[in-house]
């Protein structure tokens, strides 16, 4: 997947938050938001298989819309676990 236009293969590479995040969204500062709503087990039983919605308050239209989702887990082998690409 290293050659797949706009997949961040050195972010997926990285072993610790950090690097993942910094490699992933640069210095880019991450704010928090009540647009943005994520549900998942603070624990998984199953790291294979980890339920998770992720709800965002957004219009979706050609002016205002979220292009990119991406899904860091603190503590996991690879931090950076998704990437979601949208369009409106």
């Amino acid at each position: 997947a290293d050659n797949v236009p706009g997949w961040p293969a050195k972010a997926f590479d990285a072993k610790v938050l950090k690097d993942a995040m910094s490699n992933t969204i640069g210095k880019t500062q991450v704010a928090v938001s009540s647009k943005v709503k994520l549900t998942a087990p603070s624990i998984a039983e199953n790291g294979g298989a980890v339920p998770v919605t992720i709800e965002i308050d957004s219009p979706m239209t050609a002016d205002d819309y979220i292009a990119t989702v991406y899904l860091f887990v603190d503590h996991n082998p690879t931090p950076l676990t998704s990437q979601f690409t949208f369009t409106p």
